[in-house]
């Protein structure tokens, strides 16, 4: 089926303050469509001359708001949510691609033009060659343009909305006036060829909203037909340090090393695919595709080589493949808590855990997932009740179809043999009581002049367990 798009504008009842309105939809409703798979993007801008907002959602196809997971998001809302929902008008609507022309930019559009019409039904084929054979030519050359696309409408129907619609995109503010100020759209010449086959029209221009109050450092880069979130953090002018997450955790996993290495380093976290607020895979993925992921935000951040890339479980193996692929980009790695390869019972021992995620739910999954990655000592330390449910909660926030797409890169890999081809400095980290320690040995072996460092009283989230011990073996080796 062809993609489609979800395309609404809001605003909200004078009741309503634009804090609250803005604060719902960027923290609840605008996510929970992210997490949906099939959902590719969400985007969402201001009008540039009236207070109204528009949030677009690309999508796989129509079928995508069918879905049982979809429709849950109603059961699911928040006491907030059902609160605001009637106090915010909302035009919504339903829309089948046509065509796209150009390429999506590594970031969000800076301008966003608009545009709707509905032709005269004897004219449609007329203006559909119009459109394509010289409009959207015309637009391409405006400068900053990096893409459009067309789109029919699917719904609502009979109520006054045109039948298709335009998106422009322009990767540079103000794209659509010239050095004058004025319209730069007015001159690409449309008006005479097309106001005579259309019965209705319309034309609006949108910038990127941008919270009032929102994270600095945070960036959203599209790659491969997804939408990653990016945190950057710490000394803009200290060395360059990246952090890759275990599966079923997001960025805020790394937050206490964060906080230790911020002041002398420059920080990069992305929430990998189909965690956090990174939207979701459409298939089962591969470590080789999650590190060219990362190499892709650096592209984006315009980083050519890195101080040092730290993973830990998944993220280590991701670190492991990025070296051994890209050594041009890194100087030194540190895996940690990583199984180097797929043990004999491996795929056997996912395959139960996918299972229980689709018999038992996600929750379950959680609470045993979050009580393995720590020493029992540790678990049963009063001192450690909040941080447990944090772990806990964000592993169960973790949507099944992003962890079943990421878990299956785990069933059959082994980096033991390339190990010896490694030619960027490697540290090797692990918990002591962790399961991993004794793979990671036998990676040691292999990995030319690598050492293993073990943490005693650890389990598998050094970051999280033992954050101050941790952060001294990370800058000791930096």
């Amino acid at each position: 089926m062809a993609p489609a798009l979800l395309y609404v504008i809001t605003h909200p009842d004078k009741d309503v303050s634009e804090e609250r309105y803005h604060d719902w939809y960027d923290n609840e409703h605008l996510p929970a469509r992210l997490s949906i798979p099939g959902v590719r993007s969400a985007l969402r801008f201001k009008a540039s001359s009236q207070k109204k907002w528009l949030a677009y959602y690309d999508m796989d196809s129509e079928d995508v708001l069918k879905s049982k997971e979809y429709l849950s998001l109603k059961e699911k809302a928040s006491e907030n949510e059902r609160e605001l929902i009637p106090k915010v008008n909302m035009d919504r609507r339903v829309y089948r691609q046509i065509s796209s022309t150009g390429q999506q930019a590594a970031s969000p559009p800076k301008t966003v033009l608009v545009v709707e019409m509905t032709p005269y039904p004897s004219h449609e084929k007329e203006f559909h060659y119009w459109y394509d054979t010289y409009h959207i030519p015309q637009m391409a050359e405006v400068p900053g343009w990096s893409r459009s696309r067309r789109y029919e409408l699917i719904e609502p129907v009979d109520e006054g909305v045109c039948k298709f619609l335009t998106i422009h995109e322009f990767d540079k503010e103000d794209a659509l006036k010239d050095h004058r100020g004025h319209d730069r759209h007015g001159n690409v010449k449309w008006k005479n060829e097309v106001i005579e086959i259309v019965t209705a029209r319309d034309r609006s221009i949108w910038e990127p909203y941008q919270p009032k109050n929102g994270h600095s450092g945070v960036h959203t880069v599209f790659h491969n037909g997804m939408q990653f979130n990016v945190k950057v953090d710490g000394n803009k002018h200290g060395p360059v340090i990246a952090f890759l997450n275990p599966l079923g955790s997001n960025l805020s996993v790394w937050d206490k090393l964060v906080e230790a290495l911020a002041p002398r380093y420059h920080i990069i976290r992305h929430d990998q695919r189909g965690h956090g607020r990174t939207s979701q895979p459409t298939r089962n993925t591969s470590f080789s595709e999650l590190a060219d992921d990362l190499a892709a935000i650096f592209d984006y951040l315009k980083i050519k080589k890195v101080r040092a890339i730290i993973g830990c479980s998944m993220g280590a193996i991701v670190a492991l493949d990025f070296a051994l692929r890209f050594p041009e980009r890194v100087d030194k790695i540190i895996p940690c808590d990583g199984q180097p390869y797929n043990p004999p019972d491996g795929k056997q021992a996912w395959d139960a855990r996918i299972e229980l995620l689709q018999t038992k739910g996600v929750a379950v999954l959680a609470d045993q997932t979050a009580a393995r990655w720590f020493t029992p000592e540790w678990v049963q330390n009063p001192a450690n009740a909040s941080t447990l449910k944090a772990i806990r909660d964000m592993v169960a926030k973790a949507t099944p179809s992003a962890f079943i797409a990421n878990a299956r890169a785990m069933d059959d890999y082994n980096y033991i043999p390339r190990g010896k081809d490694l030619k960027v400095p490697c540290l090797l980290v692990c918990g002591a009581q962790d399961m991993p320690l004794a793979s990671m040995k036998e990676l040691a072996k292999v990995i030319p002049g690598n050492r293993l460092v073990e943490i005693e009283q650890c389990g598998h989230l050094p970051m999280v367990e033992q954050p101050k011990k941790f952060a001294e073996i990370v800058e000791s080796f930096l």
